[in-house]
């Protein structure tokens, strides 16, 4: 990968999964009880860690001071494997959070997704300690999100002109839950062209919450 994808201070480190080596951009903080791991867009539509929305995210996880660690899925530039129609994905995820408990010293692990990853992120929420899940764009109309509870500090930001996952349904689905909350970014397209401050301003406050 170009150097310049890369944060200041944001280190390449490799993961295993259960598909192989695992790719991971880890920006840590010492002492740092929380982290913050970021799951990004379909793989099969170019999504990878390096996603405008997911630099963003870890951006707000490391102005907060917390450990911050982005990945890229199986078959995703260098992590092994091949895609899995979003249960080996998940299993990705899972064994990122796994790691940041077990050798980051990581008490808590915040999840935050985009679009395909928001999926991904609610999904496995139950299966790691932590204070917040945090979806962005969640595809409500084309993935399958596990019904049941879920953390009592979750919530959806919403692109307000998203012209990839249909808004309506998105607030529709909101309502059918329990005590998730909604923020919506105004004038904002799917991949919060020219909002990305907006959107830093509200991923810093809902994860410092």
């Amino acid at each position: 990968m170009k150097p310049s994808l890369w944060l200041a201070e944001e280190q390449e480190v490799f993961i295993q999964g259960s598909s192989g080596q695992i790719q991971a951009g880890l920006s840590q903080y010492s002492g740092a009880s929380k982290g913050v791991l970021v799951c990004h867009p379909h793989p099969l539509h170019e999504g990878t860690m390096f996603n405008k929305v997911v630099t963003t995210v870890v951006q707000a996880g490391r102005q907060n001071q917390l450990t911050t660690v982005r990945f890229n899925y199986r078959g995703v530039g260098d992590s092994q494997g091949e895609f899995d129609h979003a249960t080996g994905e998940a299993q990705d995820a899972l064994s990122v959070g796994h790691w940041m408990l077990q050798s980051l010293g990581c008490k808590q692990v915040e999840l935050v997704g985009f679009s395909f990853g928001a999926c991904i992120a609610f999904n496995i929420q139950n299966e790691l300690p932590g204070s917040h899940c945090i979806m962005l764009c969640p595809s409500v109309d084309r993935m399958h999100f596990n019904a049941g509870t879920h953390r009592q500090k979750t919530a959806v930001i919403q692109a307000e002109n998203d012209e990839i996952v249909d808004t309506r349904s998105v607030q529709a689905w909101v309502q059918r839950q329990n005590n998730i909350q909604l923020k919506w970014v105004s004038g904002a397209s799917h991949f919060f062209h020219g909002q990305l401050l907006p959107l830093k301003k509200i991923l810093i406050e809902l994860i410092s919450d």
